[in-house]
């Protein structure tokens, strides 16, 4: 069986992660996929990676790593801090532009989060922030001043 590189195992230790050419469940934490099948990680598994030298986060259901990236972000490393190890696609969602996405794929782990769903506070939230883009609410407005 080929490697395709390696996961923690319930005791926190390091296991080759064989690639499997089916979804196969693997210690009831995570499944191994195929080329053409997502890899998932369960919320509880996301939630060990909440340090500062080992920083993971959740954003509609992907997993990244940003812990290379704390210390650059531009807001600083205490907001990703305060949410490390966990899901965080409303607070990316209010703090920061589209233009931000485009950043994200080079954190991207190939997990995505197992257990994801959007809260109904999220549904309305982006219900909201849809409307106020149509409304173009969000666009910068040239203020006169006499």
């Amino acid at each position: 069986m080929k490697c395709s590189g390696f996961w923690l195992n319930e005791l926190g230790e390091e296991e080759e992660a064989p690639i499997a050419t089916h979804k196969k469940e693997i210690e009831g934490t995570m499944e191994i996929a195929g080329e053409n099948e997502k890899k998932y990680i369960t919320t509880e598994e996301l939630q060990k990676h909440n340090k500062h030298e080992d920083l993971w986060i959740s954003i509609q259901g992907k997993v990244y790593n940003v812990t290379d990236w704390a210390n650059e972000h531009p807001g600083g490393d205490i907001p990703i801090m305060n949410l490390a190890g966990q899901d965080v696609t409303v607070a990316f969602l209010t703090y920061h532009p589209g233009t931000a996405w485009r950043y994200l794929d080079r954190f991207f782990t190939g997990y995505h989060l197992e257990d994801f769903h959007v809260t109904e506070v999220s549904r309305d939230y982006r219900r909201l922030a849809n409307e106020f883009a149509k409304q173009g609410l969000f666009e910068k407005k040239q203020h006169v001043t006499s």
